[in-house]
């Protein structure tokens, strides 16, 4: 794609780019408690590391992301395993 084109796609809005999307990605994944405790714990973060506030969140949420994906798939895997042997 040539510089200063925007790619259109559908469900994402042509002014947010790669660092707003996953932003959001990684704040819509912090609901409830870890929400709560990662808002809470964003802030003293952010102030001694050059990220924002919003960036702590989201690189929580991925985290926190990532752990429930790995929390699920493995035993999705192990169960895989076992209906083989």
């Amino acid at each position: 794609m040539a510089a200063g084109f925007v790619e259109l796609r559908p469900g994402h809005p042509p002014w947010m780019d790669v660092h707003d999307r996953a932003l959001a990605i990684g704040n819509a994944s912090l609901t409830g408690v870890r929400g709560r405790v990662a808002r809470s714990v964003s802030e003293p973060v952010a102030r001694r590391t050059p990220l924002s506030r919003e960036e702590v969140q989201a690189i929580l949420g991925f985290l926190l992301l990532a752990y429930t994906v790995y929390r699920l798939v493995v035993p999705l895997v192990r169960a895989g395993r076992q209906q083989r042997a």
